[in-house]
């Protein structure tokens, strides 16, 4: 029996190790992308400055002007905000 109790704080590791990678690799990447670190700095700017995450790009309202596309004026790692946000 005193062999068994030793086991629990491994196999406690274990199932956290498997928890946390599950966790990681199946939620982490949801969301704003992680492909461009210094959208997050921006971001950060951004809430300082602004009270919000939200980024204004000058461009994109330039493009729905000229009725061409405007999701190649936004950087990588934010999105275009859905119709009625600002």
């Amino acid at each position: 029996m005193r062999g068994g109790s030793r086991l629990w704080p491994l196999a406690l590791l274990v199932l956290t190790a498997i928890w946390a990678a599950a966790t990681y690799f199946g939620r982490a990447a949801h969301g704003v992308t992680g492909s461009d670190p210094c959208a997050y700095a921006q971001m950060a700017v951004d809430l300082v400055q602004h009270g919000t995450l939200l980024h204004r790009f000058p461009l994109a309202p330039l493009a729905a002007e000229l009725g061409i596309a405007s999701w190649p004026t936004v950087h990588v790692g934010y999105h275009l905000p859905a119709p009625g946000e600002s």
